[in-house]
C-alpha cells in the first residue's frame, strides 16, 4: 500500500494549459501553489508531490509545469527551472532564469522556455542554446514537430528550421500534425479560428457572454482532425465538429460550474482542469447519427462520461473528521466540505457541502456514518445529512465553542459563556450539565464523562449531572485536543502530550512546537498519534517512547487520526494543503527536521514576590557571581547569603525585607501564618456549597481548613499562583504550596516559605541547582549547592566552568579545604 495524498487545488492563472498543466502517458502534473502535484491517469490518485526549496529552507511557488516521456520540468516564481526524472522522482538539472516564467514547453529533448521579461530561450541539460524577444506572452503549445507561442496579437510557430507567423490575438491555442499536416486551433473571446498548413480551414462565432468578465479564461483542444473541444466561462464544454460542417454539441455529465483552465490530451479522452477545482477525466466515445437529439440543438457527435472526478482541497484545512467507515470529511476553505475515500481502486472525494457561513468544526458522529455536525464561526450549530446532502437540525439560541458527540442523537456543548449542555438533535431539547467557569479549548466524550480542556492548560473532567470528578494543571498553555481511549490524552500548546486516568500518569515532551491534535488507535489501544506545528506527524507507545516520526509534511499538521478500519495506517491533515494517508508498516526516509525557532514553552509567568533578590542568581556577570560565592562560603550575613543559609529567622527577615521594597500582602499573609498556633479541631467537616464557603470558620478549623483547600485548588486552576498558595497555607498544606512554586520555577519563594515553616529544603535548592546548570549558569548553581553543603558536586560545577582567574582558584581552593 502507497502513501495516498488528496491535494490542493491548481493554481489559478489566467492562461491555457501551457502554464499550469500537462500530460503523458502515465501522470497529469499540474502546479499548486507551492508544489508541482503528479496524478496517476488511471486512478486520478497522487502518490508523488514535487518541490524546489529556497536556501534558506521555504519551499518556492510552482507557476509552470511541463512533462515530456520520462522527465518533468517545474518553472518557479523565482525563475529557476527545475528538472526531475519520473523514473526515480530526483532532480537531473536546473537553470536559472532572471524573472518569473510566462511559459515552459517540452519541445523534443528541449525545454522552451518564456520569461515576463520577453525572452525566450531554448534550453538542454540546464544549458541556454538559443535566445530570442517575444512580449506579452499568453500561451504555448507544442507537439514532436512545431512550437506555437501566441503574443502581443500574433502566433508564431517554430518549425526547427523555419518561422511561420498569424496575426490572430489568441487566448488559447493547441497545435497537432496529422498526416504531415500542421493543424492549430486559436481561440479568442469571439470566434475559434482553424488552421490548416497555415491556411484557414474554418471559423466558428462564439456566444455572447452574458457577463463581462475582468479575465478571461478560455480552453481549446484538438480531439481529432475533425473534432475540437473547447469550453466557454460558465463551465459549460462542447465538442465542435468541422467536417463535413461545423456542429457543437455540449458534454453531458458535466459537474464544472466554473471556467476551464485547461484541456489535456488522453487515450479515448481528455482531462478537463477547472477553477471550481475539480479534475475530472473525461471518457469520449464518437458516434454518428442521422436525426435530432433532445441534449443537443443537432445530431448528437459523441457521448461524454467521467471516469473519475478529483475534487482537490480549496486551501487551508480548517477541520477534518472520520466517521466509523473510514470516509474522511474535510473543510478547506472555509466553507466547503468535502468527502474523501482513501484506498478506493479510482479517486473518490467531491464536494458534499457549500456552506453559506465560514466553518470552524466538522465532526462525524461515531455511531450514525449518515450525519456530521458542523459548527460555524457564528458560534451555531447544525446536523448535515450525507445522504440527503442538506441542513436537517440548527441550535441557533447559543454561542458555541466546541462540540462532542454522546451518543447518536446527542451533543455536548460548550458554550461561550462557560456552560455545558446537552443538546438532543431529535426533539431539540437542551439540558444544562455544568457551569464550568473557563474558556473551552478542546472536549471529548468518554465513559459518561465530559473531558475539557481549557485556555488556561487545565483538563477537567465533569459527570452528565454536572459533578466535577477530575482536575489537573500539568499544562500551562492551552489545550489543543483531547482524545479519548484506554486512556485520555491531552495535547498543548506548551509543546506537551499528557497521558490521564486516574491522575497524570505520563507527559510527553519530545515536540519542538505546539502539539495541535492527538489521537488513539482503534486497533491497537497503546499506540498514540500525534501532529504538531513542527511539521511532524508522531507515533508513541504506552509509556511516550516514539515509534515512528514522519517528517514529509511542509507546513504544520493540523490532524492527525488512526484509520478506524485498515490498522497501522495514519492520516494526516498539514497547512502545506494537503491530506495524506500513511501506511506505517512503510520506512519513512530520515529527513532533516524543519529549520524552525523553539518554541518558549513557558510564556505564562508569575510575578516574584521578591524580585528585589533576582540579581542575586540571574543578573549578575561572572565577577560577581564569584564575588557572591565568596560572601556566601564565608557567611558574611548580607540579604542574599540569608537566602543561601535559610533558616526559619533568615526566612523572616527576607519576609520583611521584601516588605520594605514593595507593600505586599502576600508577605503579611506568610508572617501572620507562621506564628498562629496549631488549632485542635475534631469536628468532620461537611459538604458547604460556594453561598456558605465564607462562614466557613464558624464551623470549626477542619471546615476552615478544608474550604481554604478548594479555593486553593481553584486558583491554581486559574493560574493566580501566589493565592492559591495562601489557600494551601490556610490548610496547613504546606508541602502542595511549596510544590506549586516549585512547578512554576518560583525557587526563590519556595526555598523561603519552606524555611519559614520549618520544612526540608534540600530537595528545593538541588532541582534550583539542577535548573540553573542546565541554563548554563553554573555559579549560580553552585550557591545552591553551597546552601546545603554540597561542596563535592559545587567543586565539580566550577571546576567545568570554561575559564579560570584569581576568583575562580581562590574559590576551588576553599572549596578543596572544606572537603578535606
Amino acid at each position: 500500500m502507497e502513501a495516498e495524498i488528496l491535494p490542493d487545488s491548481p493554481i489559478w492563472s489566467f492562461s491555457n494549459s501551457s502554464n499550469i498543466s500537462d500530460v503523458n502517458s502515465f501522470f497529469i502534473a499540474y502546479c499548486a501553489t507551492s508544489k508541482i502535484v503528479l496524478l496517476d491517469i488511471a486512478s486520478g490518485k497522487a502518490y508523488t508531490i514535487l518541490t524546489s526549496n529556497t536556501q534558506n529552507g521555504k519551499p518556492r511557488k510552482a507557476q509552470r509545469v511541463s512533462l515530456s516521456s520520462s522527465s518533468c520540468a517545474g518553472g518557479f516564481n523565482d525563475g529557476l527551472i527545475a528538472v526531475w526524472d519520473l523514473g526515480i522522482f530526483q532532480e537531473s538539472w536546473k537553470y536559472q532564469g532572471k524573472s518569473e516564467i510566462s511559459g515552459l514547453k517540452w519541445w523534443n529533448d528541449f525545454i522552451v522556455c518564456a520569461f515576463s521579461n520577453g525572452n525566450c530561450i531554448q534550453i538542454k541539460d540546464g544549458e541556454a542554446i538559443k535566445e530570442w524577444n517575444s512580449n506579452n506572452i499568453r500561451c504555448m503549445s507544442a507537439n514532436s514537430h512545431y512550437l506555437a507561442i501566441s503574443a502581443a496579437g500574433k502566433i508564431k510557430i517554430f518549425d526547427f528550421d523555419k518561422e511561420f507567423q498569424i496575426e490572430k490575438d489568441a487566448l488559447s491555442i493547441d497545435i497537432k500534425e496529422w498526416d504531415n499536416e500542421l493543424h492549430l486551433a486559436a481561440m479568442d473571446d469571439k470566434k475559434i479560428t482553424g488552421y490548416k498548413n497555415m491556411q484557414i480551414c474554418f471559423e466558428y462565432s462564439l456566444p455572447k457572454a452574458k457577463k463581462k468578465a475582468a479575465q478571461l479564461v478560455l480552453s481549446i483542444i484538438w480531439f481529432s482532425k475533425e473534432k475540437c473541444i473547447y469550453s466557454l466561462m460558465t463551465g459549460e464544454i462542447f465538442i465542435l465538429k468541422i467536417i463535413p460542417q461545423v456542429t457543437t454539441q455540449l458534454f453531458i455529465n458535466n459537474p464544472h460550474t466554473r471556467a476551464i483552465m485547461a484541456f489535456l490530451p488522453i487515450q479515448e479522452g481528455i482531462v478537463s482542469i477547472g477553477m471550481d477545482r475539480l479534475i475530472i477525466n473525461w471518457k469520449i466515445q464518437q458516434f454518428e447519427i442521422e436525426g435530432p437529439s433532445y441534449r443537443v440543438s443537432s445530431a448528437p457527435i459523441g457521448y461524454t462520461e467521467p471516469l473519475w472526478v478529483l475534487a482537490t482541497l480549496e486551501g487551508s484545512i480548517h477541520s477534518m473528521s472520520i466517521d466509523p467507515s473510514g470516509q474522511v470529511y474535510i473543510c478547506s476553505g472555509k466553507q466547503s466540505i468535502i468527502k474523501w475515500i482513501p484506498l478506493s481502486s479510482t479517486i473518490q472525494s467531491r464536494f458534499i457541502w457549500k456552506s453559506e457561513e465560514e466553518i470552524q468544526q466538522i465532526l462525524c458522529n461515531p455511531f450514525n456514518s449518515d450525519i456530521i455536525a458542523i459548527l460555524s464561526t457564528n458560534q451555531h450549530a447544525s446536523i448535515l445529512s450525507i445522504p440527503e446532502e442538506k441542513i436537517t437540525n440548527k441550535l441557533e439560541l447559543l454561542k458555541i465553542k466546541k462540540i462532542v458527540w454522546q451518543d447518536a442523537i446527542s451533543i455536548i456543548v460548550a458554550s461561550d459563556d462557560q456552560s455545558l449542555f446537552c443538546w438532543d438533535i431529535t426533539n431539540q431539547n437542551l439540558k444544562s450539565i455544568a457551569h464550568v467557569g473557563f474558556d473551552v479549548t478542546a472536549i471529548c466524550f468518554s465513559k459518561d464523562m465530559v473531558w475539557i480542556g481549557t485556555q488556561e492548560g487545565n483538563i477537567l473532567a465533569y459527570l452528565i449531572d454536572g459533578t466535577r470528578v477530575y482536575a489537573d494543571t500539568t499544562h500551562n498553555k492551552a489545550i489543543t485536543c483531547i482524545s479519548s481511549g484506554s486512556k485520555i490524552a491531552a495535547a498543548s500548546e506548551d509543546c506537551r502530550i499528557s497521558i490521564h486516568q486516574e491522575t497524570c500518569e505520563l507527559v510527553i515532551e519530545k515536540h519542538t512546537r505546539p502539539v495541535l491534535h492527538v489521537d488513539w488507535s482503534s486497533h491497537e489501544i497503546e499506540k498514540l498519534v500525534s501532529a504538531s506545528m513542527d511539521h511532524t506527524v508522531q507515533i508513541w507507545d504506552s509509556i511516550g517512547n516514539p515509534l515512528i516520526n514522519i517528517r514529509e509534511h511542509q507546513g504544520a499538521v493540523r490532524f492527525s487520526f488512526f484509520h478506524p478500519t485498515i490498522p497501522n495506517t495514519v492520516i494526516s491533515a498539514s497547512d502545506d494543503q494537503t491530506v495524506r494517508l500513511w501506511p506505517l508498516n512503510k520506512a519513512y526516509s530520515a529527513q532533516v527536521p524543519p529549520r524552525l525557532p523553539l518554541s518558549k514553552k513557558n510564556e505564562t509567568y508569575t510575578k516574584s514576590l521578591f524580585s528585589h533578590l533576582h540579581f542575586y542568581i540571574y543578573q549578575q556577570n561572572r565577577e560577581e557571581a564569584l564575588s557572591s560565592l565568596l560572601e556566601i562560603l564565608n557567611d558574611s550575613g548580607t540579604i542574599h547569603c540569608k537566602l543561601f543559609s535559610t533558616n526559619s529567622q533568615n526566612a523572616y527577615d527576607l519576609i520583611q525585607d521584601a516588605k520594605n521594597y514593595k507593600d505586599q500582602i502576600e508577605c503579611l499573609f506568610w508572617q501572620r501564618s507562621a506564628e498562629r498556633q496549631e488549632v485542635v479541631d475534631v469536628n468532620e467537616p461537611i459538604k458547604l456549597n460556594r453561598e456558605w464557603s465564607d462562614l466557613a470558620p464558624l464551623l470549626g478549623e477542619n471546615q476552615w481548613r478544608e474550604e481554604s483547600r478548594k479555593n486553593g485548588e481553584e486558583m491554581l486552576l486559574r493560574r493566580k499562583i501566589h493565592k492559591s498558595v495562601l489557600y494551601f497555607i490556610a490548610a496547613r498544606m504546606i508541602k502542595r504550596a511549596i510544590k506549586i512554586y516549585v512547578s512554576s520555577n518560583l525557587f526563590i519563594e519556595a526555598v523561603i516559605l519552606g524555611a519559614l515553616h520549618n520544612e526540608d529544603i534540600s530537595e528545593i535548592f538541588r532541582m534550583w541547582a539542577k535548573r540553573l546548570a542546565d541554563t548554563c549558569k553554573q555559579e549560580q548553581a553552585a550557591k545552591c549547592l553551597l546552601a546545603i553543603k554540597d561542596y563535592q558536586q559545587a567543586l565539580i560545577l566550577l571546576e567545568s566552568l570554561p575559564y579560570t582567574n584569581p576568583q575562580l582558584s581562590n574559590l576551588i581552593e576553599i572549596l578543596k579545604s572544606k572537603i578535606n
